[in-house]
């Protein structure tokens, strides 16, 4: 542009989009572990990085969308972490306070009961500490798909367990669906008993005939009556 003979610049001005944080998943990990971490949200590039602004770290981060990230926050302490997300040259940096809570791992000391038929659902009591009602407390039987789980107490919670074929399973818990405890108890699934013949098959209405019933599944093998 021309002004009295002179040349004018115009410097131009560029408005990026904000950086916000809505939501994190999950919200909660184990104390001395890392922690996948989806971060949902605007304004992210592909050299966008998530931020824990408590102690100013950059961690490690997966671009998946303008409106989401995967990060790895690695949690020291029984204590809340705040995630941030800042782009590429940390012109721009989200100031929502999104926060994951650390917690102690769970420990697991025993099930009840501790026994139970095949293809059955079964109601099981875990023993054991540092239990927190999380919404995403979950349970999981073998690789069965985990199950939601009823909070009672920090010593105690209630599983589903659902119907499975005669087995000896792994009982575990989490409380983010991430991060499951390991050597827990093992609840065993028997077979089901199957009553195949009496004899004698008559008797007096009097009673006190004894009658052999016989089949398979019974504890102990067939037994009498």
């Amino acid at each position: 542009e021309l002004s009295d003979g002179y040349q004018v610049h115009v410097p131009s001005f560029e408005y990026l989009p904000a950086v916000r944080v809505y939501s994190l998943h999950p919200t909660i990990g184990n104390v001395g572990a890392a922690l996948a971490v989806s971060v949902s949200g605007e304004g992210f590039e592909e050299r966008s990085s998530c931020w824990r602004s408590d102690v100013m770290e950059r961690l490690p981060t997966t671009f998946v969308s303008t409106t989401m990230l995967h990060c790895s926050v690695y949690i020291e302490e029984a204590n809340s972490v705040t995630v941030e997300v800042a782009t590429a040259d940390s012109e721009l940096i989200s100031s929502d306070g999104a926060v994951i809570q650390g917690v102690k791992e769970m420990s697991l000391d025993g099930i009840f009961p501790s026994v139970g038929g095949e293809l059955s659902a079964h109601s099981i009591t875990v023993y054991g500490s540092n239990f927190v009602d999380s919404k995403w407390l979950m349970c999981r039987f073998g690789k069965s798909t985990p199950t939601m789980a009823r909070f009672v107490s920090s010593t105690g919670v209630v599983c589903s367990a659902p119907p499975m074929r005669a087995s000896n399973v792994s009982v575990s818990l989490s409380l983010n669906e991430a991060q499951y405890t390991v050597e827990g108890p093992r609840l065993s699934l028997v077979p089901m008993a199957e009553l195949m013949s009496a004899s004698p098959s008559v008797g007096s209405i009097r009673g006190g005939v004894e009658v052999t019933l016989s089949g398979r599944g019974f504890e102990g093998g067939a037994v009498s009556a």
